[in-house]
């Protein structure tokens, strides 16, 4: 590939030279600085005149300091990066950010940044890709820095050749995400403002235009030389105008200027971005800050409304309900309390909530977060109706990406949320790439974890088995729960444990059960302990949940974990006395997590009602959220439709 791609370059070596020698192309040429030039009027209030506070000596010195500090900020200073040297992930990314004409921007040490669009990703051999210039290019080396959903790629050009006015360059063998904000941002409303006065000079009011917004700052465009603004500076009072009209106060901290050249109108005295983060002054403030930003950055995508009906065809029609040898049937009785829950889990955006993707009046696809943990939220309930159904203009990548940009928003948005879990079946090709493809790269660090498991349902009507004089079942004691979490550190990674509430200070759950409780929901976890003549020889975690909240029951959970060896006969005993436990709590069946690899599965498939397949259980830390935005946006492209 990389001989071709050499090839290639040689085939147009003599064009290039000739166009150094002549200069009469005009297509590539040294660029010199060019001063930029644009004009954002300021509105002044009446007040007596007095001198530019600017040009008094204060005033000189923050300007330079101000302008000291713009040229201190090297686009480097991430707050995370990734080398990316896998040639298919190269590929992939390169073809999402031509498929979403993502913006760019062209870089030489000494030149002023070119704006750059990807127009086409050729997947041929060699591989290359075209990218139209709004000005003249310089010769290679450079860097072409691209926008993703959450980060930025930077390619690095060696060679390239220009064919009718379109850079064509070769893919690199490797590219660099950086990633400098956690949240995404979205372009503001041309309508939207953002009003201000200026601590040092208060009788001067700003008023400016806000360039994007996210869910807890925005950013707006700044004349460096008469705004005077630094890094940690508090800005009080200040109003977001929507069409002259105020739609949100309160006060900001400048968190980061930047220069920039991706906005093609900043020709005058602009010098930089200014983000700020937002400082409300109610909680309804905030809230509605939030749906604002939400209905901007995810307009087709809704997380409210009562359309229970809607997400029960997606299910329907998307084969949801034949899943793990079930059939619709199986779930007729739980219709109308999938549809109470619904309605009870809008009201309590903290626990959870359910995306969908709506076109008019119909929904397309969905998903589902819980919070199950005291701070993890369970994925689920991921369906869309078949690509053939979806209307002629929209795609199933749109449909698909979309969905699952809006449920991690969410996530990242719920502070309460340090984990998420999914349960992934071994043959779901879609959730397994979404939801297992990142973790899997960190679980040798510990960052994530994934365990394989079987999940049995079991019916609660069965009689029970006999079972030994010599054993016991009974709740476990304070001893007992501190000998559990020790087999259980002794079994699962860290993550595990943080996640799943397996630790001193979660293993009651009570904080987390008195929040469904006040939510209307139940919540409950109980623990049991196996014991042979006396001595603790195995425990279950029984956990039970609202019914609805899940359909096929994944929320009422047994986990199993040996203190000795060969534990077959305890688990057997603790899934019996499981029964009785979900019966007395009016459930007919629960769900056993058969983790323990070391164990034969077929012991207990014998006495389950539903063998569910085997699965993958995925935890990934929050720190990895916004890594999931820019995976979900690059394994969106066109092959996965």
């Amino acid at each position: 590939m990389t001989d071709d791609k050499d090839d290639l370059f040689r085939l147009k070596k003599a064009q290039n030279d000739t166009a150094d020698e002549l200069n009469t192309s005009g297509l590539v040429e040294e660029q010199p600085e060019e001063t930029p030039q644009v004009i954002i009027s300021d509105v002044e209030l009446p007040t007596i005149e007095q001198p530019d506070p600017l040009e008094s000596g204060m005033g000189s010195l923050i300007k330079k300091l101000t302008a000291q500090t713009l040229d201190r900020l090297p686009f480097s200073g991430a707050a995370s990066w990734e080398t990316i040297e896998e040639f298919s992930r190269v590929q992939r990314i390169t073809n999402a950010l031509a498929r979403n004409g993502s913006a760019a921007l062209l870089k030489k040490q000494g030149h002023v940044p070119i704006p750059v669009q990807l127009l086409k990703y050729d997947r041929s051999e060699p591989l290359i890709a075209q990218w139209r210039l709004s000005g003249r290019c310089p010769k290679a080396p450079f860097v072409i820095e691209a926008e993703g959903y959450n980060s930025v790629y930077q390619y690095s050009v060696e060679q390239m050749f220009m064919e009718n006015g379109i850079l064509v360059a070769g893919l690199p063998e490797r590219l660099t995400r950086f990633r400098n904000r956690t949240e995404k941002r979205v372009a503001a409303p041309p309508e939207l403002l953002l009003e201000f006065f200026h601590p040092m000079f208060t009788q001067k009011r700003f008023l400016r235009e806000i360039h994007n917004i996210s869910y807890n700052g925005l950013s707006f465009i700044v004349r460096s030389a008469q705004d005077v603004l630094f890094q940690g500076m508090e800005i009080f009072g200040a109003k977001i105008l929507f069409k002259n009209e105020p739609i949100w106060q309160g006060s900001a901290v400048v968190k980061r200027l930047t220069k920039s050249a991706r906005i093609p109108h900043l020709d005058a005295d602009i010098h930089s971005i200014c983000g700020v983060r937002l400082s409300h002054q109610t909680p309804e403030k905030q809230k509605s800050w939030r749906a604002l930003v939400t209905r901007i950055l995810h307009p087709n995508t809704r997380t409210e409304g009562v359309w229970s009906e809607h997400l029960w065809n997606i299910f329907k029609a998307s084969g949801y309900f034949n899943l793990s040898r079930k059939t619709p049937a199986h779930f007729y009785d739980l219709k109308k309390t999938f549809a109470n829950t619904n309605r009870k889990l809008e009201l309590a955006p903290s626990i959870g909530c359910r995306v969908a993707w709506m076109n008019g009046h119909t929904a397309a696809a969905t998903t589902s977060a819980v919070r199950i943990y005291r701070n993890t939220a369970f994925g689920f309930h991921t369906a869309k109706i078949p690509t053939d159904r979806l209307p002629g203009t929209i795609s199933a990548v749109k449909v698909l990406r979309e969905t699952h940009l809006h449920i991690f928003d969410y996530l990242h948005c719920n502070e309460r949320v340090k984990w998420l879990i999914c349960l992934i079946q071994i043959n779901a090709q879609w959730p397994k790439l979404a939801y297992g493809e990142l973790p899997a790269r960190f679980v040798s660090s510990g960052k994530t974890c994934i365990t394989r498991c079987r999940t049995l349902e079991y019916s609660c009507a069965v009689p029970r088995a006999p079972r030994a004089n010599h054993l016991e079942i009974g709740m476990a004691t304070a001893d007992e729960k501190a000998l559990l979490l020790k087999a259980v550190q002794n079994q699962r990674p860290n993550a595990y444990r943080e996640a799943l509430d397996l630790t001193a200070e979660t293993l009651d759950s009570e904080e987390l059960g008195q929040e469904w409780c006040s939510a209307g929901f139940v919540r409950e976890r109980g623990i049991i302990v196996a014991r042979e003549v006396g001595r603790p020889a195995a425990a279950a975690i029984l956990e039970i949940g609202e019914p609805g909240v899940h359909l096929f029951n994944l929320v009422d959970v047994v986990r199993l974990f040996p203190f000795v060896d060969q534990p077959e006969t305890h688990f057997s005993a603790l899934l019996d006395v499981a029964r009785e436990w979900y019966k007395q709590r009016g459930r007919s069946s629960f769900i056993y997590l058969h983790e323990d690899t070391n164990l034969d599965v077929t012991l207990f498939e014998q006495r389950c009602s539903y063998d569910l397949g085997e699965a993958e259980l995925v935890v990934t830390p929050r720190e990895m959220f916004p890594e999931m935005l820019d995976h979900i946006f690059e394994i969106t492209t066109s092959r996965y439709e």
